[in-house]
């Protein structure tokens, strides 16, 4: 339930949240932010289809495979999704309390990325102190990033 209430909040914010055309599962997170389909029946396609690219995508970044994994992927045999000690390693860093502040911010980015319809390695973002926004530009115009905390 935590990655598909993630998932339906940030399609509240965003409707674009994948580079592909199409999503089965994002169509039944749809569905469940109108009311069309019951929590059991978004858990269900959750296990079902929710986790279809983003286990294999995960440890890659800028298209190559990240040196260290934060889990394996053993859902074809009996252990399912196994964390490694390198992601407990993080929970005795300092930066971890900020963990889920970079998620989210890095998520927004992506976001905003796919609204704009420009490469998220092209954006740009800018401080406006006075309002105390994040903000991107395109085109001369200013797109606002909604705070995580306002939400």
């Amino acid at each position: 339930m935590p990655f598909s209430r993630h998932l339906t909040e940030h399609l509240r914010i965003c409707d674009k949240q994948a580079t592909s055309p199409s999503s089965r599962f994002l169509d039944k997170c749809r569905e469940f932010n109108t009311g069309a389909i019951a929590q059991d029946e978004l858990i269900d396609a959750t296990v079902k289809l929710g986790f279809v690219n983003v286990i294999d995508a995960f440890h890659n970044v800028n298209n190559a495979e990240l040196p260290v994994r934060f889990f394996t992927d053993d859902r074809r045999g009996t252990k399912g999704i196994v964390l490694t000690d390198h992601l407990l390693e993080l929970l005795d860093r300092y930066q971890y309390q900020n963990l889920p502040h970079e998620i989210e911010a890095r998520w927004r980015l992506v976001e905003t990325a796919w609204e704009l319809n420009i490469s998220r390695n092209l954006i740009a973002v800018d401080y406006d102190d006075d309002q105390g926004l994040l903000y991107t530009g395109k085109n001369r115009r200013a797109h606002y990033l909604k705070k995580w905390h306002d939400r």
